[in-house]
Parts: structure tokens; C-alpha cells; sequence
């Protein structure tokens, strides 16, 4: 099976995550198909990505069980420059 990627709100990450939003248990239970014991992959969008075990799947909620941390990236501290070269003065403007 190919890796399943949900995206959890930072704060909201613990050891046990209970799942409440209706798109996201849709995608779980129906779309995807995955059954209590299946594993997927919990990321906060701040670099940092977990293995979760799903404990349990009810019609409103779905139970999730931290496993261990997968990845952590450091945030980016990169910028972006840009330039471009003045020929005709008269035609740009500022």
C-alpha cells in the first residue's frame, strides 16, 4: 500500500489524536479504506512527519495512536532575490 499523508494542525498533535473532521474521516474510512491497525502518516506542515496506528473507526471519529516521529526537516531560512536589469529608465515604474 502506498504511503497515506494527512495533515494534522500542530497543535493538535499528541500521543492520541481523536479525528472529528468529517472530510478527514471520509478520506480515512471510505475513500482510502483503511481498517483499525493500518498505519498512516500524520505531518503538521512544519517539517515534522509521525507514523500513526489507527486504534479506531466510528461513524463521527476516528482514534489515532502516536507510533514514533518519522522526519523532522528545520525550517527554511532561505529568502528569495530578485533583480532585473534597468535599461530604459523612462519605462518603468516604481
Amino acid at each position: 500500500m502506498s504511503k497515506v499523508r494527512i495533515y494534522i494542525d500542530p497543535q493538535s498533535i499528541k500521543d492520541s489524536i481523536e479525528v472529528k473532521d468529517k472530510k478527514i474521516i471520509h478520506k480515512i474510512k471510505d475513500v482510502l479504506r483503511l481498517k483499525s491497525s493500518d498505519y498512516v502518516y500524520i505531518f503538521d506542515g512544519e517539517g515534522k512527519e509521525y507514523i500513526y496506528k489507527i486504534r479506531g473507526i466510528d461513524k463521527g471519529r476516528v482514534v489515532l495512536e502516536k507510533g514514533r516521529q518519522e522526519r523532522e526537516e528545520p525550517a527554511v531560512s532561505k529568502g528569495i532575490v530578485l533583480g532585473f536589469p534597468i535599461l530604459r529608465e523612462e519605462k518603468i515604474d516604481f
